[in-house]
Parts: structure tokens; C-alpha cells; sequence
């Protein structure tokens, strides 16, 4: 199963920088997007919710991850 060590730093990165983006545009603090994003790594760990939409859902990895972390933002 794909996990956060096999996924391209580059994609990991762009989702950082989206994260940051749109934190500033909701006008959180400056570490909101950290905590998305770190929010959405530890729930990669904790579960495999991932694994079961993977196969349920057709969805990729990377996709349920940056669900994951845009929600967590938009619930900080």
C-alpha cells in the first residue's frame, strides 16, 4: 500500500504550499497549514481509511490525503 515515504516530495510539497495559501486567504495563523498537514499525515498513520477508499472509491493515495488536510484547514 502507498504511504506518506513513497509519495513524491514534489506533490507533498505543492500540497503544503496550497495549504499555506489558503490559510492566509481564511486569515488563520500562520501554522494552521502545518497542523492540516500534520493532522492528515497522522491520520495516514493511524488508519486505513486510505486503503479502504482506495479500493472502494478508485481514489488515489495522494487524493484522500489532500482531502484529509484541506478539510482539517477548513476546520481549524
Amino acid at each position: 500500500m502507498e504511504t506518506i515515504d513513497n509519495q513524491s516530495w514534489y506533490v507533498l510539497g505543492d500540497i503544503q504550499k496550497r495549504l499555506e495559501a489558503k490559510a492566509a486567504e481564511l486569515g488563520l495563523h500562520d501554522t494552521a497549514w502545518m497542523e492540516a498537514y500534520q493532522n492528515a499525515e497522522q491520520t495516514a498513520l493511524e488508519t486505513n481509511n486510505f486503503e479502504r477508499h482506495i479500493k472502494e472509491d478508485g481514489y488515489t493515495w495522494i487524493e484522500i490525503f489532500e482531502v484529509i488536510a484541506f478539510d482539517s484547514l477548513n476546520g481549524l
